[in-house]
């Protein structure tokens, strides 16, 4: 039997939500996505269909995940409505390769609200959350990032911020006394637990918000998370005993310097090292980094500790030269889910030619355990 509390105590642990796992499942699967642009009025102008692809949700069903996480980007309420596209024939060698874009323009709440609702009454979606115990379960859960926030690249300055939380808790059926409707950001963390309490089946996925008190980038030294939000996570992870943690950032957190081809957590290195700093300290017992953004899958991995050599403190506390305990994270980025830069989203950067194009269109599945 599922089971689901708010503020729920296990293990010592205070977290927002529990979900109970039936003790005869010997494994966890939950799948991860990002970057969806649903079909319709306000969907992604493509070069030849004008709309929106639908994405197959059976795709990710009949994977039988236990719970799906969004990792942002869940709608694209700011896209520009018009592009224009290189002619033929030099569409055979830049195919979908937009020589002209309108800036984008920041949402309105209703508008946030009509692309969400219509998203949720999408059969395949619908059919996803009802395989997932409809509403309620939790095991439909997430963050957003910039395009779903409101605007591209968007901070605390939106004036919309508000109202778009708002769409964003009613897309997930938050209740009036869910957590986050008191916080300042849809940040929250939900334990998947084995239904008698065997700490070694779980795991507690913590879903970042790197937008509602993200300075803008002109800020020196700005935040991602704000106060408010380091406070919760430090005490989230003072507090659990899970055995795996899964952290949910829309934006990467690995890359840096060259590596990095559009927004992440390097344009704050401060905030990118004491997030890293924070896992590492508290010996957070098998960390994984969910991140999405960039229309493309990645997998990397970091160890973390402190170096004894001066050189590499510009690599903060990544550095090949580590003294004493170390700890390693893996990262996975999963992006896009309806869209990448291997179709229609351009040619690749020297940058993407790492990635293999087999990889640009999926969405991970992790085995926890």
């Amino acid at each position: 039997m599922l089971g689901i509390l708010f503020f729920q105590t296990i293990a010592n642990a205070e977290v927002d939500f529990v979900v109970k796992i039936p003790s005869s499942k010997d494994s966890l699967r939950l799948s991860f996505a990002s970057c969806h642009d649903f079909p319709g009025k306000y969907s992604i102008p493509t070069n030849d269909a004008g709309v929106g692809v639908p994405f197959n949700w059976d795709l990710i069903i009949d994977r039988e995940p236990f719970a799906f996480i969004w990792g942002g980007d869940i709608i694209y309420g700011d896209f520009p409505k018009e592009m224009q596209y290189m002619p033929y024939p030099l569409t055979v060698f830049l195919p979908d390769m937009p020589i002209f874009t309108k800036p984008f323009v920041a949402a309105s709440g209703e508008k946030l609200n009509h692309m969400y609702q219509s998203l949720k009454k999408d059969p395949g979606y619908a059919k996803l959350e009802q395989t997932l115990g409809g509403i309620g379960s939790q095991r439909v859960l997430g963050t957003w990032d910039d395009h779903d926030f409101g605007l591209n690249d968007a901070d605390k300055t939106l004036s919309i911020r508000d109202e778009s939380k708002e769409a964003f808790l009613n897309f997930f059926d938050a209740k009036s006394n869910d957590p986050r409707r008191f916080r300042d950001g849809v940040y929250s963390s939900t334990l998947f637990i084995d239904e008698n309490g065997d700490e070694s089946k779980s795991v507690l996925v913590i879903a970042l918000d790197l937008r509602y008190n993200k300075d803008p980038y002109s800020v020196k030294n700005g935040d991602f998370l704000g106060e408010k939000q380091w406070k919760w996570l430090e005490e989230t992870l003072s507090q659990s005993k899970a055995r795996s943690h899964v952290f949910i950032s829309s934006l990467q957190l690995l890359s840096q310097g060259k590596e990095a081809v559009t927004e992440c957590w390097s344009d704050f290195p401060d905030k990118r090292e004491r997030i890293l700093k924070l896992i590492h300290d508290m010996k957070v017992k098998a960390p994984i980094i969910i991140s999405g953004d960039v229309h493309y899958a990645e997998v990397m991995a970091a160890n973390c500790g402190f170096s004894d050599n001066d050189d590499d403190d510009k690599d903060g506390i990544i550095s090949n030269n580590l003294v004493g305990e170390t700890s390693t994270i893996v990262e996975l980025t999963t992006s896009g889910l309806t869209h990448s830069w291997a179709n229609g989203m351009g040619s690749f950067s020297e940058e993407m030619k790492r990635i293999s194009a087999l990889a640009l269109e999926i969405f991970q599945t992790i085995f926890i355990w």
